[in-house]
């Protein structure tokens, strides 16, 4: 007995310092002092493998995906990504024997596993049997294709997700016909007239059957209360062609026709009249769909603002003034009154537009539209009145009690008042605080600020610092929206300093950010005139048309953009002076007709401008409106 306790006491004894030690080097609890962050779980091998798979799939390395995709299934025998991807690495390589191979030795693994796994799964035998006739397919066996599918459909009788999937491996391949073929019978045999309305609509668009391909869509739009803009998204789709837009619109009209209170025709039909430019026809329809579904104006709201964007300022304005009449909820109503006031603003009534934005905010406490309102009365005093200090006052509280992005537009515009006031430090002191960097990196955002720090610089004569601005936007992306005036301001700098036609462009350069147009175009000219030749020439050519033109001057401005051609037949930028020519013809001039055999042959000549979109658009809006 003596023995024992001796043991014991003798165990004791050692376990006691052990615990002690234990409870030293105990990690603090939650909220003391020096607690440690857990550490993060490890990747396991089979998701490193995973994410390397998806990885060289969209690079287009099959071989190495295929090489991942073997890891996971040895990891996970069961995996059924790895099982769907392994075969189609392998076709995609061309290696068809060692893909039947893998899939018929599933196949077995499978019918041993019995009925464990859902059809849907890919390790399922049904699956599997889609993915050999795959194969079949790539190897230019259709005949053995289709009796394999028809196989797999037979184990599925009366399933409509089992034809589905097969549908999907038919649109995979491109079987446009087969999957028409199949979706028709089924619904003749099983009588569900909108059974897969959506697939059928593509196979009917990529047969170039646009009509039946629109009444598809129709019919999809009965299936769910937001079908329709799924359905919308599809006819955006369909080709710019007027033979295309012809038979789409005949086939709404009928749709109309058989069932005029149907509010989701008519959204469809507003959506497809202001992809093919005809905008009072989509106001119009817009109006209706709303009328008829009690919507309140919520999407009459949108095409306002999207015809406002558009510089459709009286079509704009009668979707506002339609929308404040229906007396929708709160915000809705603020917005239109927005909108009703920056058309104002857009069409140059600038002592109306101004008041209505102070009616707007005198009437509202809380409402998230009052700093916008307050940011379009600082727009006014700035650039229409040419008040800066006033706006500086309103840019700076809009600053101070607002987040991004329209605080980082007020920061912006505070480093602009102070530059039109010839505070060129102060400017570039607010333009700095504009805009956070991130890591680093020269977003567009902070490009767009050292551009304005740059042309401050040019303003006063310190060209050092200009061109480390400058330097500094050409170290970023080169998608960045300033980088191409980058390189032009660049140019200029080294070309000679600031005199002769030199300090003429920086003095234009002031003067257009003052919005002193008259003095730009003068000084423009001036050094287009000095410069003679050469890409700054070039620029300064164009810049006095624009200028001209934003002075009121139309013909003259159309004038220089003639000399422009003349003069630089080869340059980069011909597109873009041919463009403003028709341009300035149609919203300026109002000479419509010309305008439009300008835009048409603009398209011809130039298939590749970047105007391109831009350029077919207004062409096509002002075909309409003339026919």
């Amino acid at each position: 007995m003596t023995s024992f306790l001796y043991i014991v006491m003798t165990v004791l004894l050692m376990l006691g310092p052990i615990q002690a030690q234990q409870i030293l080097v105990q990690p603090p609890q939650p909220g003391q002092p020096g607690q440690q962050k857990k550490a993060p779980p490890q990747r396991t091998m089979e998701q490193v493998q995973f994410d390397r798979a998806r990885r060289e799939e969209q690079r287009g390395n099959f071989d190495g995906a295929l090489a991942a995709w073997q890891e996971v299934l040895k990891a996970a025998p069961f995996n059924p990504q790895a099982i769907a991807a392994i075969p189609n690495c392998y076709i995609q390589l061309r290696r068809f024997d060692d893909a039947e191979g893998f899939l018929r030795e599933q196949t077995l693994k499978a019918d041993m596993r019995g009925d464990i796994v859902p059809w849907q799964d890919p390790s399922s035998p049904f699956q599997l049997k889609l993915a050999l006739g795959e194969v079949k397919l790539a190897r230019d066996d259709e005949d053995e294709a289709w009796k394999i599918w028809r196989g797999a459909l037979d184990t599925q009788p009366h399933n409509p997700d089992a034809l589905r999937a097969l549908i999907s491996v038919l649109h995979r391949n491109r079987r446009w016909e087969e999957s028409e073929k199949l979706i028709r019978e089924y619904r003749k045999e099983e009588k569900v007239p909108t059974y897969m309305a959506l697939e059928l609509a593509s196979s009917l668009q990529a047969q170039m059957n646009y009509a039946g391909a629109t009444d598809e869509l129709l019919l999809y739009t009965k299936t769910s209360p937001t079908a329709w803009q799924i359905a919308q998204s599809y006819l955006a789709r369909f080709p710019d062609d007027s033979t295309v837009e012809e038979t789409v619109m005949s086939t709404l009209d009928q749709a109309i026709k058989r069932d005029r209170k149907d509010p989701t025709i008519w959204r469809m039909y507003a959506g497809y009249t202001m992809k093919a430019g005809q905008l009072a026809k989509s106001l119009d329809a817009t109006i209706t769909a709303d009328s008829l579904s009690e919507a309140g104006g919520v999407s009459v709201l949108t095409t306002a603002q999207q015809l406002l964007s558009e510089g459709e300022v009286d079509l704009a304005q009668r979707g506002f003034e339609r929308v404040i009449a229906w007396k929708p909820a709160d915000q809705f109503a603020e917005k239109a009154e927005l909108g009703l006031a920056q058309c104002l603003e857009a069409k140059g009534n600038n002592v109306e537009a101004k008041a209505a934005y102070e009616r707007f905010i005198a009437g509202r406490t809380k409402s998230p539209e009052l700093e916008e309102a307050r940011f379009r009365i600082a727009e006014i005093l700035l650039e229409r009145e040419n008040r800066p200090q006033d706006a500086l006052v309103e840019y700076t509280g809009i600053f101070q009690r607002t987040k991004p992005p329209l605080k980082q537009r007020a920061g912006m515009r505070i480093g602009d008042a102070h530059a039109y006031m010839g505070e060129y430090g102060a400017a570039i002191d607010a333009w700095s605080k504009a805009v956070t960097p991130q890591r680093g990196e020269i977003t567009d955002d902070l490009a767009t600020i050292l551009m304005r720090i740059a042309r401050a610089n040019m303003w006063r004569d310190s060209t050092t610092l200009a061109e480390a601005a400058l330097d500094s936007i050409l170290k970023g992306s080169t998608q960045n929206t300033t980088f191409n005036d980058a390189i032009l301001y660049q140019a200029l700098l080294s070309g000679g300093g600031f005199h002769g036609a030199m300090r003429a462009f920086a003095d234009a350069d002031y003067a257009e950010f003052r919005q002193n147009h008259e003095v730009a175009a003068q000084k423009y000219g001036e050094a287009a005139s000095g410069l003679k030749y050469g890409r700054l020439a070039e620029w300064s050519r164009i810049k006095e048309a624009e200028e001209l033109r934003a002075s009121g001057k139309p013909t003259e401005a159309i004038t220089a953009l003639n000399q422009f051609v003349e003069s630089f037949s080869e340059s980069m930028d011909l597109p873009r002076a041919k463009y403003l020519i028709a341009v300035i013809t149609l919203e300026d001039l109002k000479q419509e007709d010309l305008a439009l055999k300008l835009l048409q042959d603009y398209l011809v000549d130039y298939p590749r401008s970047l105007y391109l979109e831009q350029a077919r658009r207004k062409a096509r809006v002002l075909a309409n409106k003339i026919s």
